[in-house]
């Protein structure tokens, strides 16, 4: 399946990836977060599980349709859904600050995309 999105998610989760995992607490703070030495392993994980999509992102981003290929896409989808609500309540909780709405759109924009490639609406490209 030829889009973009695939490199997109890429991208930005390799970003967010490396940055987790290099400056977590610099980052998060930017967001209005705090963290302790426990919440930093965590976050370094989460780091690791990002380069990792992205990873899968990246490699599926010219595959043929496939079951593999949905799967990834579903997955990717769930991802982002939830990672979209999660990010939506820390910001109307106040436990991110304004820059939160980043995560939200970030996460809404993959989650709808993604949501439209498995939901077999989006016209597929046919691989070059």
């Amino acid at each position: 399946m030829k889009t973009p999105l695939f490199t997109m998610n890429a991208l930005i989760d390799w970003a967010f990836g490396l940055a987790f995992l290099l400056i977590p607490v610099e980052l998060l703070a930017a967001f209005g977060i705090t963290l302790n030495p426990g919440s930093i392993v965590i976050v370094r994980l989460l780091g690791g599980a990002f380069i990792g999509v992205g990873v899968m992102a990246w490699l599926s981003r010219h595959a043929a349709p496939s079951e593999g290929l949905r799967a990834v896409t579903l997955g990717i989808a769930i991802i982002c859904a939830l990672g979209c609500l999660v990010s939506l309540h820390a910001v109307i909780s106040g436990a991110s600050n304004t820059l939160g709405w980043v995560s939200v759109v970030l996460y809404g924009f993959f989650a709808a995309g993604f949501g439209v490639l498995v939901s077999g609406k989006a016209p597929i490209v046919a691989h070059t």
